[in-house]
């Protein structure tokens, strides 16, 4: 797999210690603005398609693809692979993605508070795998790619 791929593997897909719900303490982290700690965001995250991050695909899609049949094919590929996609930030610092269970990617990863009290979580193998995360709300993850902008997750 590409650089590129990777990073769009580990960004758009895409625990060890599976939870179903928030840290008993994320609800207190978000609403005292307190920074995001690692904790708060151990678990699996479902990608959500959002109106935004479609309009993007689609937009790239159209770029590569003139015929209009194998550009709706395309669509709905995105849109059916976007549903199955999830990420899993694993209590030993690791990062998998997955589509349809299927694991794409494991990557250990590292993480660190920025001044604006999200957490910068970066490959330690691929310097150019580096993003931002902060909780919208205790079930909502936001991924800041400095390429793709915003990307949704909500907790499994």
């Amino acid at each position: 797999m590409t650089r590129s791929g990777l990073l769009l593997a580990f960004v758009v897909l895409s625990t060890a210690c599976r939870t179903s719900e928030p840290p008993a303490h994320a609800s207190a982290t978000l609403s005292s603005g307190a920074p995001v700690s690692y904790a708060d965001v151990v678990g699996t995250w479902h990608f959500v398609y959002t109106d935004a991050r479609r309009a993007a695909v689609e937009a790239d899609l159209a770029t590569q693809i003139s015929d209009p049949t194998a550009l709706a094919a395309a669509k709905r590929d995105a849109a059916y692979e976007a549903d199955a996609s999830e990420i899993e930030l694993t209590q030993d610092a690791r990062f998998l993605s997955r589509i349809e269970g299927k694991e794409i990617l494991a990557e250990p990863i590292v993480s660190r508070p920025t001044d604006d009290g999200r957490l910068e979580l970066r490959s330690p193998t691929h310097e150019e795998m580096s993003v931002r995360v902060a909780l919208r709300d205790a079930t909502t993850l936001v991924v800041t790619d400095p390429r793709k902008g915003e990307l949704v997750f909500v907790r499994r």
